[in-house]
C-alpha cells in the first residue's frame, strides 16, 4: 500500500556520475534533468587535484557557488570525504567545513576511521564539533564501501558510535550499496539500515549490478538492492531525510568488491549518464505517491 505523503523527498544529484566532465556542463545537465539540488563531490581519491590547498582558497568556493547558483541549483550537502582518524585530520577537515559554509551547505560528508584510530578520531571531533555548531553544519559520517575494520562497518555500529558521542551536529550519511560491498555481499542493506535510522542525517543512494565477473554501477532500482521496499518503508513511516544519487559509473567493483578505476578509461557518453540519472530519479520519485 502506498503512503499518503505531502511532499517529495529532498533529492540531489551527486556530481560524481559526471566524472571526467567540466563543472559548467555538469551543473547544466543536472538542472536539465529536473533536479533542484546538487551534491558536489570534492574527494581527493576521485579528484587528486582537490587537496588541502584547494580548500584553503576561498575563491574556489565562491567560483563553485556562483556556478551552482547560475544554474538555479541549491546545495544541501557536500561530499568531502577524508580519514578523520589521521593525526592531521582536524585542520584539514576544518578547511573543508569552511568551504562548505561558503557553499551554504548543511551537511558535510566524510569517512570516520579504522577502529585502531578511535582515540585520534575522538580527539579530532572534540575540535571539530564546536566548529560545526558555530557554523550550523552537521558532520555526516559515511559507512565505507571498501576496506576493513572501520568504525562504521554497519548501521548498528554507526548508531552506537553516533549515539555515544551524542551531538546534534554529528549524524550518519548511510550509503546502502556500501554496506553490501564492504561486507562482500554477506550483509544486505535492507536488513541493516533500520538499526541506524534514529541517527541518520542523510542518505547516499548508490547501486551495483552484475557486469560479467565484475560489478558495475547501475540505475537505482535496477541492481541488487531492494530500494522499492526501502523507500516505501521510509514513506509509510514519514521518515523524511535528504538524499542524493551517487553513481560513479566510470568506476567498477571487482569480483572482490574493491573499487577499480583506470584513469585512461573512456568517459561515459552523456547519453548514458542522462539515461542512468533520469531512470534513477524517476524510480525514486515513483515510490512517493505525491510525486508520481
Amino acid at each position: 500500500m502506498r503512503a499518503n505523503l505531502n511532499a517529495p523527498p529532498i533529492l540531489a544529484a551527486n556530481t560524481l556520475i559526471f566524472h571526467g566532465y567540466e563543472l559548467e556542463q555538469i551543473f547544466d545537465e543536472i538542472r536539465t534533468a529536473g533536479f533542484l539540488y546538487v551534491e558536489p563531490a570534492l574527494i581527493s581519491s576521485y579528484y587528486p587535484e582537490i587537496d588541502d590547498g584547494y580548500f584553503s582558497q576561498k575563491r574556489h568556493a565562491r567560483q563553485l557557488r556562483n556556478l551552482i547558483s547560475a544554474n538555479g541549483l541549491g546545495v544541501r550537502a557536500v561530499a568531502a570525504h577524508m580519514n578523520l582518524g589521521a593525526k592531521t585530520a582536524a585542520g584539514s577537515f576544518q578547511r573543508r567545513m569552511d568551504f562548505c559554509t561558503e557553499l551554504e551547505a548543511k551537511y558535510v560528508h566524510t569517512n570516520s576511521a579504522r577502529k585502531e584510530d578511535y582515540s585520534v578520531f575522538l580527539s579530532n571531533l572534540d575540535r571539530l564539533l564546536p566548529l560545526a555548531e558555530s557554523s550550523g553544519l552537521v558532520i555526516t559520517l559515511e559507512n565505507p564501501g571498501d576496506g576493513e575494520d572501520n568504525m562504521i562497518g554497519s548501521g548498528e555500529e554507526g548508531a552506537k558510535l553516533v549515539g555515544e558521542i551524542n551531538s546534534p551536529h554529528l549524524r550518519l550519511n548511510y550509503d546502502f550499496s556500501n554496506i553490501y560491498s564492504y561486507h562482500k555481499g554477506r550483509l544486505r542493506p535492507e536488513d541493516d539500515y533500520k538499526k541506524a535510522l534514529p541517527f541518520i542525517g542523510h542518505l547516499h543512494l548508490k547501486e551495483i549490478g552484475h557486469c560479467g565477473k565484475e560489478w558495475c554501477f547501475v540505475s537505482i532500482g535496477q541492481g541488487i538492492t531492494n530500494y522499492s521496499n526501502i523507500f516505501h518503508y521510509l514513506a509509510e513511516n514519514k521518515v523524511f531525510l535528504p538524499m542524493s544519487i551517487e553513481l560513479p559509473i566510470r568506476f567498477k567493483r571487482g569480483i572482490d568488491f574493491e573499487l577499480k578505476y583506470n584513469p585512461n578509461s573512456d568517459i561515459p557518453p552523456l547519453s548514458v549518464i542522462r539515461k542512468v540519472l533520469l531512470e534513477s530519479r524517476e524510480f525514486i520519485l515513483g515510490c512517493y505517491p505525491s510525486t508520481a
